[in-house]
Formats: structure tokens, sequence, C-alpha cells
């Protein structure tokens, strides 16, 4: 494999930023040998292999060699005379190199020796491995294959939600054939929604397959993120490519983030984001916008390492350490109920058919209520409850429910007023009453201005 080829591969490649990361791939294994003891010496050579991998590639030269010398200083100075084992010590280089340069792309990983259960479980690039000193990089395992298959490719939900939304919740942006598959699949169903909202508040990153998603909602040729990698002394020009199915070019998009959201994952939300071409939702991002390797440093311990750095040509700009500020800042939780309360009212003001419209205006009416509760007091709902002809409302003392017949389940309503309720987001429930105050009828209203009344008889 060439180089450029691995690099390419690898340079959304993402790890999740965290104060402290485990070095352990799995549990205690049964089978595992025993860690072996470090003495002084094995420590320093531990440090001085991460100093010089450091300085040799990490994104930015200067910042490099600041962090081998930092580890350097550390060592001497008996920051890690307590670990006694290599998980130990690459727990404690990693809190280190964190808090020297708050990248959380900088973390050690401990490998279990080969032959044992956990064996395998993280895999490692080892620069000059091959002729021509080519990184080489093994392939996913049938037990990766496997997992990444239940896991759907992170694509976690799709699906059509009121108003004619879509709604994609992508978990990690995998690689190869089966994922982008997984992605057409997902948009295939979508084909035919007015807008889309794509939740990665819990996507961590991954692999270039957020570039192809991204290609879904811009032309063939539009700029992506861009990545500068000193390895290559280069800058790998990611633009929008053709896609195995229809592109959605003309529709809202709103990207929903949270402070879990990472990496690839910020790639595609700052991206479309400074595209003009989506609008994020909820937090801001982890800030993770470099591009890492994994390195060895002995046969059971590996470091990562931020290769390179992503940005927006256009502007120049990147989001490490800052993350993706939202365009409409909320708590990550009411991110999908914001979103879906903002994107029915763009949808409802761009549309010209008078019922679409108002089924818009009202599906976007019931979100707005979802998000923000209309509070009716119990009083009220039980001067509701009783029957209108064939239909039924009780309470249970905070909401009413509603029956069409008395022998048919019934409806939770959802209060957009205190005398307005809906069964569904196209129809309407409006409690009648006389001039003392009385409730006298239950009246009905569909978007297509369909209105029934029935009177109450009980």
């Amino acid at each position: 494999m060439q180089i450029r080829t691995l690099l390419a591969a690898a340079l959304t490649a993402c790890a999740i930023p965290i104060a402290s990361v485990s070095l352990r791939a799995q549990g205690p294994s049964a089978d595992a040998p025993a860690e072996r003891v470090l003495d002084a010496a094995a420590r320093r050579a531990v440090i001085d292999s991460a100093a010089s991998l450091l300085a040799r590639n990490y994104a930015f030269a200067d910042t490099g060699r600041m962090l081998g010398a930092h580890l350097r200083a550390r060592l001497a100075a008996g920051a890690f005379d307590g670990a006694a084992t290599e998980p130990q010590l690459g727990e404690a280089m990693t809190r280190e190199m964190q808090a020297f340069n708050n990248d959380g792309h900088l973390y050690t990983v401990y490998l279990p020796a080969a032959g044992t259960a956990a064996a395998g479980a993280f895999r490692m690039v080892r620069p000059g491995g091959a002729a021509g000193g080519a990184p080489q990089r093994t392939g996913p395992s049938a037990a990766d294959v496997a997992a990444l298959r239940r896991q759907n490719y992170g694509i976690a939900r799709a699906e059509r939600l009121d108003g004619n939304v879509g709604y994609i919740e992508i978990t990690s942006f995998t690689r190869g054939d089966e994922a982008a598959a997984a992605i057409d699949a997902a948009m295939a169903m979508l084909r035919h929604a007015d807008a889309m909202i794509v939740d990665l508040r819990r996507n961590g990153g991954g692999s270039e397959m957020t570039h192809y998603l991204m290609s879904y909602f811009q032309p063939d040729g539009a700029v992506q993120t861009w990545n500068y990698t000193r390895m290559m002394g280069d800058t790998m020009k990611n633009v929008s490519r053709a896609v195995n199915g229809a592109k959605r070019l003309d529709i809202p998009v709103y990207v929903l983030t949270s402070g879990r959201t990472a990496s690839a994952a910020e790639a595609f939300a700052f991206t479309l984001q400074s595209a003009g071409r989506a609008k994020t939702v909820g937090t801001a991002t982890s800030g993770a916008g470099y591009n890492n390797m994994t390195f060895p440093l002995t046969d059971r311990t590996a470091i990562s390492i931020s290769i390179g750095a992503a940005f927006y040509p256009p502007t120049g700009k990147r989001w490490e350490g800052t993350g993706v500020l939202p365009d409409i800042a909320v708590p990550a939780e009411q991110a999908l109920a914001t979103a879906r309360a903002e994107v029915l009212k763009t949808l409802a003001a761009l549309e010209a058919d008078p019922r679409r419209k108002q089924e818009l205006a009202w599906a976007a009416e019931v979100a707005q209520a979802e998000l923000r509760p209309v509070a009716v007091p119990a009083a009220a709902l039980a001067r509701y409850a009783g029957t209108y002809g064939n239909r039924v409302v009780t309470t249970d003392g905070t909401r009413l429910v509603y029956q069409r017949r008395a022998d048919r389940p019934g409806d939770a309503l959802t209060a957009v007023s205190e005398t307005v309720f809906a069964p569904t987001p196209e129809s309407r429930i409006e409690f009648v009453r006389d001039a003392q105050g009385a409730v006298t009828a239950l009246r009905t209203r569909t978007a297509a201005g369909d209105v029934q009344t029935y009177p109450r008889t009980q």
C-alpha cells in the first residue's frame, strides 16, 4: 500500500477527546500474562521513543518538539516513577500530553500480548515495516466486520418524522463499501423527505465516510474540509463526490451536536455550516480538529499522534480546541425537539399550498409544545372530561385522553393552549364554553378545513 493511500484512509480517524484514556483493550483475560514490570531504564526508553515520534510526526513541528521535551522533563522530575507497568505508564503519559496541549487525539493504547483473548483489539500503524519504508496497517478482522454489521455501520436510526422531515442518527463514520451502502439505504428510505435532520450527538468521529454523507447535500466538486498532513508535507483537498442515490441539494438540513461530537463528525457539521448548507443545533462540539495515526512504542504499547489538521479552505478556519459552535444553542438533550420545531416553521414559511402550509404550521406548534409544554390546570382538565356524542374525554390529572368511541383506545392530547389540544400534528380539538364558562361542546378541526362539533352529553 502506498503511503499516500494509507494516510488518506487514516486522515479522518478519530479518538474521542476525554481527560483520561483507558489503555486496556478489554477487561482482564484469564489467559493474559502478567503485565511486565518496568524499571527506570524501560520507562526512559518508552518516553524517549514517544518524544522522538512526536517531534517527527506531530502536525506542527514546534508543538511536537515541545511535547517531546515536556515528556522528558516530566520523566526527569519523577512524574512517571510510580508507573510500574506499561498500562500505568501509558495512562500517566496520556494525562501529561493532554494537560500540556489539550489535544484529545494524543493518548496511548495498551495492546495485550499476542495469543491472548484481547489481542488485536487495536490496529497499530508500524512505520518502516515494508519495502521503501511505507507504513503498514492491518485490515479489520472478521470479528471487527461482524461488529460493524451489528451496528449497521453507525447508522443507528433512520425514520420519517411528522411533517415529512427525515431523521438519521449516526453514531460513527466507518469506512468501506458496506458502510457506504448503509448510508445509501438510509438516504433512499428518506428520498422524499422535505427536510433532513442529521443527529451526531453521540458520534465520536471515524473515517472518510463523513465526506460521502456530506456529498448527498452538496453538488459534485463542492469544497469540503481539507487536511494538511505533515508526514506528507501536503494537503488533502476533499471535495464533494458522486453518490449512489439522489442528492438532496435544496432541502433544509439541520445537524444536531453535543460535547461528544468529535473529529470526523465535527468535519461534517463544520463543513455544512461553513458552506451555509446546514444549521447546527445543540452545544459546542469536542474541538478535535486534528487527524491522528497510531505508532508503536513497544510490542504492547502504542501512541496516537495528531499528524494533520483539518480546516475549511474558503475561510481557513479550524475547529480544533474551540469546537463547532451551534447556530442554535440549546442543551444537547433538547436539540432534536428544537430542530423539529425550527425545520417545520421553515417549511411552513416556504410552502405555497394553503392546506400543506397549515399542516406544517400545526406540526411546528406541536413540536414547540412538546419542547416547552403548555401547563393546563388540573381543574380545567377536569372540566373538559366528559362525553361528547360518541366521543369520550378522560383525564389522569396531568393530561387529557381522547377516544373517538368508548370502545376504542384513546390518544393522549398535546396541549397547545388552555383550550386547544392536538390528537395529531395535523388536527385540533377545541372545547367550547357558554357565557357562564361551562364546557358545552367539543369541536374538531383538520388542516384541510373540516370542522365537526359534538355537543356535550355527559
